[in-house]
């Protein structure tokens, strides 16, 4: 029992922490106070607070303060970066490891976007790692024209927008970014390395051609302690 309640504030607390905006290197409340705020003992609040700093969203300051860890890659949303791009900008490793390649029968979304290509829709299921720690567990949707044009080991360690831009002739020209928060299922738990039920970002985007066309569906999976979407838009007056 004693086990499940400081899970349960820890997941609680990494809640409210992917679910709100927070400053990097933020000082929390003292101890005291997260007791009184979730009714815990001191126990269950600090191994709560060691939870979150071993999966990255806190790090420990001075004394017992815990503060906001500030993430290895923030992201602009609806920017076009791919992933290994950023990664490497940040100093660290990027490697993507495909996990399958394959004809499907798609989803309500598929029907709507992909209504009009003929053939089954195709889906790629991979995982990003950051230094050997993977970080990003990805679903992507994708027209069945992809299939003839690309195979699975072209995949390994590559940029999908690049290979659709550079051997299919079919650039992703704009993206379309829904960000929420959501707890690891067991598929999930199992490809990021997480107990299930781990508070997550769980990122949605749709691609869109020039044509105007849908060509990517994804859902990506992501540890909060690594990665952080964000977007800043200037205060139009009048």
């Amino acid at each position: 029992m004693g086990n499940f309640k400081y899970q349960r504030l820890a997941r609680q607390i990494a809640q409210e922490l992917v679910g709100s905006v927070w400053r990097d290197q933020a000082e929390l409340p003292s101890e005291l106070r997260l007791q009184q705020r979730y009714g815990a003992s001191r126990t269950t609040v600090r191994r709560a607070l060691a939870q979150l700093v071993a999966q990255g969203l806190l790090e420990k300051g001075q004394g017992r303060v815990s503060r906001v860890a500030s993430p290895i890659v923030v992201k602009q949303l609806s920017e076009l970066a791919d992933f290994h791009t950023l990664v490497q900008a940040s100093g660290k490793t990027p490697q993507t490891r495909v996990l399958a390649f394959e004809l499907c029968a798609g989803s309500l979304q598929t029907d709507v976007y992909f209504e009009a290509v003929q053939g089954a829709p195709v889906l790629l299921r991979r995982r990003r790692l950051v230094d050997r720690k993977p970080v990003v567990y990805q679903r992507v949707y994708l027209p069945h024209w992809v299939w003839v044009g690309l195979h699975r080991r072209d995949l390994e360690n590559a940029s999908l927008y690049r290979l659709l831009s550079q051997r299919l002739d079919s650039p992703v020209v704009s993206v379309t970014d829904v960000v929420s928060a959501c707890q690891a299922d067991a598929e999930t738990a199992s490809a990021l390395h997480v107990n299930q039920g781990d508070v997550l970002i769980q990122a949605d985007r749709l691609g869109w051609g020039a044509d105007g066309g849908v060509i990517e569906i994804s859902r990506a999976f992501v540890q909060p302690g690594h990665f952080r979407f964000s977007a800043t838009s200037p205060l139009v007056s009048g």
